[in-house]
This record gives C-alpha cells, structure tokens and sequence, in this order.
C-alpha cells in the first residue's frame, strides 16, 4: 500500500489487527480506495478478542494449498511465538491463481484514523514451488535521492529504509563530471532520525553535468 490507497493490481491483503483478529482484505478497489473491505472467509479465534500489545512476539504462518477446481485455499495462522499458542486463524477458499501471481510485501500500517503502534519483522522466509528469486531485482538500501542547486550552492537528501542497530550508518556520495571515466568521492556523512542523510556543497559547479551516485 503506497498512501493508505488500494487501487488495481493491488490483489490481496492478509493481515493482523490490533485485536488479534487475522482477516484476508481487498486491495483492488478504485472506487474506495481507503476500504480495504474484508474478503468472504472462515475465520477462527482462541475466544474473546484481547488487543495486541506492542512488545508481544508472533509468528504469522500463510500458506497457499492447491485445490481440486483448480484454485488455492488460503491458511492464515498466528501464534504466540514463545508459547506456541494459536491466536488466530483464517481461511479464505477458491482464490483464484491469477491473483496470487506478483511480489509479495511486508506492511506495518497504523490506521486512517491517527497515530498507532506499528510493528517490525523478523526471520521472513519464503517457499515453495511457485517461488521465484531475482537478486538481480533487489532495491536499496538507498531508496531514492533528491537535489536542488541554487547558484552554487546544491543540497541533497538521500532517502533510506528503516534500518536496524546493527546496519551501516554512514552514507558516501560519490560524483563523476561528464565525459570522465573516474569517480571522485565526495562527501561521507551519517544517516539522522528518519533514515535520511543529507549533503550540501557551497561551490557547486552547476554549468557542469555530473553523475552522481550513493553508498
């Protein structure tokens, strides 16, 4: 999900709310693009919903089973991870294999309706038949940058996922003028409180064409 909105191609969510309620959500409408309404399902609860709480560690298990008419049945677990216990669990049935086709995303999102806990991942894995790996195909961990240059001074903001405790915090830009075959190194600096990095040169040379690249 890119701003809260579903739109086509966006297929199929399955997920986890703050009630411990695992449910299987549209993500395709065009016309409510902020619904995400729940899919027709079979869901299964260990008794009376209890909210989540935000230091609690679970295991969410989806598995994607062929069926005799040629669809897939869907299997959403969640369990306790450090005592087992199952939580929760969802069954969608029929869902056509079309639609299970494309990439497969982590979500943490907190609600349209102001600020709530958001939760990391761990330890995902993925597998199966139908599972295919590009590395050709891997993004970041710099995200995008972004320059402006004013007379000769040029700002840039480096944009990167979020990052654990252990992940390299240091960002180096490096530029190649036009025509040259050599990289010069710039600048290094450290990555800030919202997983950006920011450079800013004050003699710039803006009639020059340059390359730039971060790492």
């Amino acid at each position: 999900m890119v701003h809260h909105f579903s739109g086509k191609g966006g297929d199929l969510i399955c997920g986890l709310d703050d009630q411990g309620k695992l449910v299987f959500r549209s993500n395709e409408s065009d016309e409510e693009r902020d619904a995400w309404p729940e899919i027709n399902q079979q869901v299964i609860w260990d008794g009376k919903l209890i909210p989540r709480s935000y230091w609690e560690d679970i295991l969410l298990t989806l598995e994607a089973s062929p069926n005799s008419e040629g669809s897939f049945d869907l299997t959403l677990n969640a369990q306790n991870f450090l005592n087992g216990k199952i939580i929760s669990t969802a069954t969608l049935s029929g869902f056509d294999e079309k639609k299970l086709r494309g990439n497969v995303a982590l979500i943490s999102h907190g609600g349209k309706t102001g600020p709530a806990n958001r939760y990391w991942f761990r330890d995902f894995s993925l597998s199966g038949k139908k599972i295919a790996r590009f590395p050709d195909r891997a993004f970041g961990p710099v995200y995008n940058t972004l320059f402006s240059v004013n007379q000769q001074v040029m700002k840039m903001t480096v944009q990167l996922p979020p990052l654990g405790f252990a992940d390299n915090r240091r960002i180096t830009l490096k530029v190649r003028p036009k025509g040259k075959q050599r990289w010069q190194q710039k600048d290094t600096t450290i990555v800030i409180p919202g997983f950006t990095a920011h450079f800013r040169f004050d003699e710039w040379n803006q009639k020059e064409d340059h390359k730039n690249n971060t790492l």
